[in-house]
């Protein structure tokens, strides 16, 4: 089921395809997830604007990757870029036969990413990690 809070952000139509759809994770913005739909991949990731932040998250990566299920697919960590989520590069031209599919597929990994990562990041904030 989609979390209440995306919702008005993300709907079943062809309205936010090719687009961004970010979804507040904290308080502060630092953090935030993205469903994305592009000419030919779909994401569905967290991003953070600090590098402080993600390497914290990342000390707890072996944790963390246990706590997704495998029908998910493989959570990739991405230094460089400061996100942590799932990159399907196999979904072809956007087509509403598929909208159905894509959504779901959106749907359930932004869920578990806002499940496992929320406490983490509130965690951080709470601790007060200066960002540099």
């Amino acid at each position: 089921m989609l979390h209440e809070s995306f919702i008005p952000m993300l709907d079943n139509t062809q309205s936010w395809f090719r687009q961004w759809s970010k979804f507040p994770v904290a308080v502060h913005g630092a953090f935030w997830l993205v469903a994305f739909r592009s000419a030919n991949e779909l994401q569905a990731k967290l991003c953070m604007q600090s590098s402080v932040h993600y390497s914290s998250l990342e000390k707890q990566k072996d944790i963390i990757n246990g706590q997704f299920e495998v029908n998910l697919g493989e959570l990739k960590w991405e230094d460089a870029k400061k996100r942590i989520g799932f990159f399907d590069n196999t979904v072809g031209h956007v087509s509403t036969a598929n909208t159905d599919q894509e959504f779901s597929w959106l749907n359930d990994r932004l869920v578990r990413l806002h499940e496992v990562f929320q406490p983490r990041v509130l965690e951080l904030q709470e601790r007060n990690i200066n960002t540099l």
